[in-house]
């Protein structure tokens, strides 16, 4: 059975990365793997003999330093990771009666996402703290690497968890949008909530249509649905509606490996991740 993969870091909402993740977890009855990230720099040695072509009399000596050094904030982060996962753990257990089992691990993000490639079906992270205006930010860099490698749906949760009573699915009419309303429908995860099916679009008249098929596919695999087709950008629409009605996350769907694969951080993806105030999926 493939698993709910919790990310957690230094830098993210680890305490609310857990509960999203038990949380869906114990909704979808799969199991859940605490994943420790480490910095990069951290996972492989990036010393290497002969750094400089001139050479001076102590230059192995300062090689063999810093390679102690390495050495050492390695051994720290490896043991700060196995009292973080032990917290987490910790946490989880005592929020959720887990049906499935719950396991740990300790690595950089890059090595690996294609083990999360074939083992996820869900993957949790939390949304960085960015430097200045939300606007002008940028989305963090795991982020980014995930939604651009990953196939499976990516929970980018906020500082807080929310029991997800209510969502916001963004549906744009297009096969995109089509196949997020399948896999949500298709999925037990959010079908205790009420569904606030939202398209933003320039002519509604042409809308209906599609919107009238996305609502039959959800109300036919048991949600509770309501709809509204608004006029306006989809990222105003989006925080508008988000703030003025009682929903906990915000539902999204991507291009797998399309037009936009290489625009992710510049997306209106992008920009709700960094200026949404609730949580967001986001489904390929």
């Amino acid at each position: 059975m493939k698993k709910i993969y919790a990310c957690l870091d230094t830098a993210s909402h680890s305490a609310s990365v857990c509960d999203y993740a038990a949380w869906a977890a114990d909704r979808l009855g799969a199991p859940l793997h605490l994943l420790r990230l480490m910095d990069e720099r951290l996972v492989q040695p990036v010393i290497e003999a002969g750094v400089s072509t001139l050479a001076f009399e102590a230059q192995d000596g300062f090689l063999q330093q810093q390679q102690d050094h390495w050495r050492q904030a390695r051994d720290l982060a490896l043991d700060y990771g196995t009292h973080l996962l032990a917290a987490a753990r910790s946490r989880v257990t005592a929020a959720y009666t887990l049906n499935q089992a719950c396991t740990e691990q300790q690595g950089g993000l890059i090595g690996l996402l294609p083990t999360m490639e074939t083992e996820a079906q869900l993957v949790v992270a939390g949304q960085h703290h960015f430097s200045g205006e939300a606007s002008g930010g940028s989305v963090d860099v795991m982020t980014v690497s995930a939604l651009r490698t990953l196939q499976c749906p990516l929970l980018v949760c906020n500082a807080s968890f929310r029991p997800v009573s209510g969502f916001v699915l963004a549906f744009d009419g297009l096969l995109k949008g089509c196949n997020t309303v399948e896999t949500v429908a298709g999925s037990a995860l959010l079908r205790s909530a009420k569904c606030h099916l939202v398209m933003a679009v320039q002519d509604r008249e042409n809308a209906r249509e599609k919107m009238d098929w996305a609502r039959t596919t959800l109300e036919s695999s048991g949600f509770d649905v309501t709809s509204a087709i608004v006029a306006g950008e989809p990222q105003a629409v989006l925080h508008d509606y988000v703030a003025s009605n009682p929903v906990d996350l915000l539902v999204m769907g991507a291009y797998s490996r399309g037009r936009d694969h290489q625009h992710v951080a510049g997306s209106t993806i992008a920009a709700m991740l960094r200026t949404a105030a609730v949580s967001c999926l986001v489904v390929r």
